[in-house]
């Protein structure tokens, strides 16, 4: 699928290109005045597009969100160029993080000097390098963000210069989406950012590089002061924790203390967290960190801590891929990524050339590649057991839960699969090779009503969560700026043998946790509503690449159920959709006879009415006049006036809404729908 915005007359060639004998393949059919999803390929259709464009000397740069599509399309466009126009092959280039330094700083120059016509590039070459002015930008599948759609886009065309922009589309649920509603593609606003600032991978550098600068509060003494004062019950909170600690609190305890010098002796456990002591005293076990009078300093004074963290990733020094015979580093790779990518007899692409892995050596954090012209390429199996074991936030009579996850994951073999005919024809085991690592994650409890009716319509119960899974991960980076390889869910097969509890669970890939999970939380409704719809307006039956599918499925989408899926959804939104009606009668009547009010807060929609009317007074008489009615109504106004106990049961402080309303009260009668 293809859309485009174009302004500019792009230039020509010196030599005029001969016109093909038959039209050019469509790249969106219009079918009863409607737009028709194609079904052939997105990355051949941008290498297509691509070659055109090069050989009109039209300077180019195609992004894609991964560097295996990046490497591919290269790989189509080199090979069309031999057949076509073999003198620009040396003008086609590919740009991505894992190149080294000198590669990358060669390719930038020559793409701003004119060098080179066409580069495939993944965000890597987004933003903070000048490459000069561009004619064409080519956005191969839906960015991570709107932001970034737009900063990929703004590419091409700086100044007053005119530009193309050519955008391309999988067969995802996110893509698709946004076939179906273009109009949200250029007037939807930026997403919102997560971030876990309490993830111990990250605080630990962060804690690094703040002691090279001042010495850290975090000694075990000043930890005896901290549970002294706030209480021991604060270092076991999560990411909220400070709402926790207030000025009366304090007060209450230590009333003769100098509180003002008491907080900013408390500076750095309130900037960094109660993660921060113990991640603190095991840099000091470590000998990173040494103690003085002040506090927590580098033991090497000299040292620039800051030089060798990463700004990309939070794993591991990365694998070196070194390229056989001459053993020149020709890629790097984090560790997380390597067990899928490096291991021994992987395909691996690197400027579109195909490289076979002879060894890895996670020790040495060293692969050797070797140069292979084959017609195939690989793809690991790999098995993975996702197993939430504690939970932190698990809001009442709600299907989801928030909290720590165990991820034990392992690649046990691969397929070779043919490049033409996508078919399977050799299976090759391999060594065991175990990871496992703690992070975040967010899971839904599947309510029994859901069991039995999936077994009434004899629907395959883990089908159905598994699609549901499928669904709901790909419409988080829809809602939340992160990239769609940040989060991912639990895929069952036919095969499994382990009994799994009926439950959704997604995780932060990443180690510790990111924040991904924890932001879609407090977004639970808005994610189920948007899986609703995309499941809604997808055509087909029984799940395809547009609705359920899910390209990176380590069990190849054979066990989905999209009806037992929306069934799912269906509950998990009666469940989280509460609806609360506030019936107001004032005294006296306000200017309007009738005010109608709708607040949302959270996953509660917050109807307030007003009434004035003659029978609104009759009704209220009549129920005080009854002692039955007489004790309901006393029994409303208590719960109206404890903000406490009502906002644990809906979320909202009502005497905050009521004040608001800025008229005296004569009742208050609450209607819960849970």
């Amino acid at each position: 699928t293809s859309t485009s915005t174009s302004t500019t007359s792009l230039p020509t060639s010196t030599t005029t290109p001969t016109p093909p004998e038959t039209p050019p393949e469509t790249l969106v059919e219009i079918i009863d005045g409607e737009l028709s999803r194609p079904t052939h390929s997105a990355i051949l259709t941008t290498a297509r597009i691509a070659s055109a464009l090069t050989k009109l000397h039209t300077r180019t740069l195609v992004f894609g969100r991964v560097r295996k599509v990046v490497e591919l399309c290269l790989q189509y466009i080199k090979q069309d160029l031999k057949f076509t126009a073999t003198h620009l092959v040396s003008k086609v280039r590919s740009y991505r993080s894992g190149y080294v330094m000198e590669e990358r700083r060669r390719i930038e120059q020559a793409l701003f000097a004119g060098e080179l016509l066409t580069v495939t590039a993944t965000c890597a070459l987004e933003l903070g390098v000048d490459i000069g002015w561009l004619h064409t930008t080519m956005i191969l599948g839906f960015p991570i963000s709107v932001a970034s759609m737009w900063q990929q886009a703004g590419r091409s065309g700086r100044g007053k210069k005119d530009a193309l922009t050519i955008i391309v589309l999988f067969d995802s649920p996110i893509d698709q989406y946004y076939f179906r509603h273009p109009a949200h593609l250029v007037q939807r606003e930026c997403e919102s950012v997560s971030c876990d600032p309490a993830n111990p991978y990250v605080l630990r550098e962060h804690l690094t590089c703040a002691a090279a600068e001042l010495p850290l509060l975090l000694t075990k003494k000043m930890q005896g002061e901290f549970v002294e004062v706030l209480g021991s019950n604060l270092l076991h909170h999560d990411i909220e924790w400070v709402e926790e600690i207030t000025y009366r609190k304090i007060t209450r305890r230590h009333r003769s203390m100098d509180y003002v010098e008491l907080l900013k002796s408390f500076e750095d456990a309130f900037l960094f967290g109660p993660a921060g002591f113990q991640i603190a005293q095991d840099l000091q076990e470590r000998d990173v960190l040494l103690q003085t009078k002040e506090g927590l300093v580098l033991q090497s004074l000299s040292s620039y801590p800051a030089l060798g963290i990463s700004l990309r990733s939070i794993e591991q020094a990365p694998i070196s891929v070194l390229r056989l015979p001459g053993l020149d580093k020709m890629d790097e790779i984090d560790s997380l990524h390597a067990m899928w990518e490096l291991y021994e007899g992987a395909i691996f692409l690197n400027q579109g050339t195909t490289y076979i892995i002879r060894n890895l050596d996670m020790d040495a954090r060293i692969a050797h590649a070797e140069q292979l012209e084959v017609d195939y390429y690989t793809h690991p199996q790999d098995l993975s057991n996702i197993d939430p074991i504690h939970r932190l936030l698990f809001p009442a009579s709600q299907p989801h839960r928030w909290g720590a996850v165990q991820v034990m994951m392992k690649v046990y073999g691969y397929r070779k699969i043919r490049r033409r005919t996508l078919e399977t024809f050799e299976v090759v085991p391999l060594p065991s090779k175990t990871l496992e690592y703690v992070t975040k994650g967010l899971w839904f409890d599947i309510d029994p009503i859901v069991k039995e009716e999936l077994k009434a319509l004899n629907i395959d119960p883990m089908g159905a969560i598994h699609g549901a899974g499928h669904m709901l991960k790909a419409c988080i980076p829809m809602l939340i700026l992160c990239d769609p390889n940040d989060v991912n869910c639990e895929h069952s097969s036919e095969e499994q043998v382990r009994i799994r509890p009926w439950r959704i669970t997604l995780y932060d890939t990443k180690r510790g946790g990111i924040g991904v999970c924890y932001a879609a939380f407090h977004m639970c409704t808005a994610v189920v509503e948007l899986a609703m719809q995309i499941l809604d307006e997808c055509g087909c039956e029984n799940g395809c690449p547009s609705c359920l599918h899910d390209f990176s499925c380590s069990e190849y989408n054979d066990r989905i159920s999209k009806q037992g899926a929306k069934i799912i959804f269906k509950v998990c939104m009666h469940n989280m959709y509460q609806k609360v009606y506030v019936y107001v009668y004032y005294s006296p009547p306000p200017p309007n006879t009738h005010t109608h009010t709708h607040i949302h807060i959270h996953n509660c929609r917050v109807c307030i009415k007003g009434c004035c009317c003659t029978r609104s007074k009759r009704k209220t008489n009549e129920m005080w006049n009854n002692e039955r009615g007489r004790n309901i109504m006393w029994s409303v106004l208590d719960l109206a006036s404890s903000a406490r106990m009502l906002m644990k049961r809906i979320g909202i402080m009502l005497q905050i809404i009521l004040c608001s309303l800025k008229q005296p009260i004569l009742l208050v009668v609450l209607q819960l729908k849970m």
